[in-house]
């Protein structure tokens, strides 16, 4: 009595409490599954983080010599080059060390996976779960030296009949890696792609926390309208209900039960700082490449010209448009290239649709959102 929680943390980005995760049942057990997927990818804020952490925490169980780590390996791309694997292993080997899997003095790569093949060797129960988030950039390197710790990491796994496994995930250089031929990540199984939440998952989200705490909606009509503002991201819609449950708090007066209403739910909307949050989510996946911000602000300004056209562009129809805007970004693309551009897109949550049925904005708040990006596209358009 007389005290509350907000149970919504927008800003914690992968802390994400048991009890506030939702959705994602299928792909936290098929990361766990020693045959199962080991390449993970998805946008920003989409929730891969919160899944690795998920994953680690229903699969690590020291009693049954289960052992399940997550490391950050964002630095390790930026590790002096050729030193990129002398830092992962050593990441590896401590980490390890800290929950008890196993422990070794020896410092060098060769060593230490070693010392890890004596290890399962020695105990016929030890199960290793390593999940490797943000491992884009590691990747890069690593391509550079010819996927040296990728194939040891996949020799590692074949040898221990993938009693231990390691699971790399990221942004679009993880799912781009994995699409090409005669390379290590082939052999690492079917990519996942961690996107906007199935609309049941994203509903729970919105409406069992705000129940627990005696807040019930008028209609399951204001529910989907968060939806369609935050665009069944789990990051936005956290950070839409975060500021919903302080408005609902601060405008209260009766107890418990109290009605959530159509204009409380619109009220958040047009708060600066919630439609800021949505669009700068936008912003830094497309940030991801020059030509995701050109195909994306492409489609953006042609909607708000055209706004009675067709919401979906063919594949030939969107590079005309992204050719028209910055020929430089464009001109030595293939047909084929730019599919797989669009593919990336949707991938990453910008885009929906396909070949058939044509491409579209995931999200049509989105047009209305992001403002004037035609002075942007222009300035994008002078670039080399």
């Amino acid at each position: 009595p007389y005290t509350w929680v907000n149970p919504y943390t927008p800003f914690q980005a992968g802390e994400v409490p048991p009890e506030m995760y939702f959705g994602r049942r299928a792909l936290v057990l098929e990361l766990q599954r020693p045959e199962g997927s080991c390449i993970v990818y998805g946008g920003r804020q989409l929730g891969k983080s919160a899944l690795l952490r998920e994953v680690a925490r229903q699969f690590h169980d020291p009693l049954r010599k289960q052992f399940a780590v997550v490391i950050d390996v964002l630095g390790v791309g930026d590790a002096a080059h050729g030193r990129e694997a002398t830092v992962l292993w050593s990441l590896l080997r401590d980490r390890l060390k800290e929950v008890g899997a196993f422990e070794t003095r020896r410092t060098s790569p060769e060593e230490i996976a070693k010392a890890l093949r004596e290890a399962f060797a020695q105990d016929a129960k030890l199960r290793v779960l390593v999940l490797l988030d943000e491992a884009d950039q590691l990747l890069d390197a690593d391509a550079r030296d010819r996927f040296a710790i990728v194939n040891e990491l996949r020799r590692l796994m074949l040898e221990t009949g993938r009693r231990f496994k390691v699971v790399l995930a990221g942004l679009h250089n993880v799912q781009r890696f994995q699409q090409i031929p005669n390379q290590p990540l082939a052999h690492f199984g079917r990519a996942i792609q961690v996107g906007p939440l199935e609309p049941r998952d994203a509903a729970d989200l919105v409406r069992k926390p705000l129940a627990s705490l005696g807040f019930e909606f008028d209609s399951d009509s204001d529910v989907l309208r968060i939806l369609s503002y935050t665009n069944y991201h789990p990051g936005l819609v956290q950070l839409f209900c975060h500021d919903l449950l302080i408005h609902l708090l601060s405008s209260t007066t009766v107890a418990p039960p109290v009605r959530v209403s159509r204009q409380s739910v619109d009220h958040v909307y047009q708060r600066a700082e919630v439609r800021k949050g949505i669009r700068d989510r936008f912003d830094w996946t497309l940030a991801l490449d020059p030509r995701y911000q050109a195909i994306a602000w492409a489609i953006i300004v042609e909607q708000a010209e055209n706004p009675q056209q067709p919401e979906t562009f063919t594949v030939r129809k969107l590079q005309t448009l992204a050719q028209s805007w910055w020929p430089a970004g464009f001109s030595a693309t293939r047909e084929d290239e730019f599919r797989g551009l669009l593919d990336e897109m949707c991938g990453l949550g910008v885009l929906a649709g396909g070949i058939e049925q044509g491409f579209r904005l995931r999200s049509p708040n989105v047009v209305r959102l992001m403002g004037d990006v035609e002075s942007r596209l222009i300035e994008l358009g002078h670039r080399p």
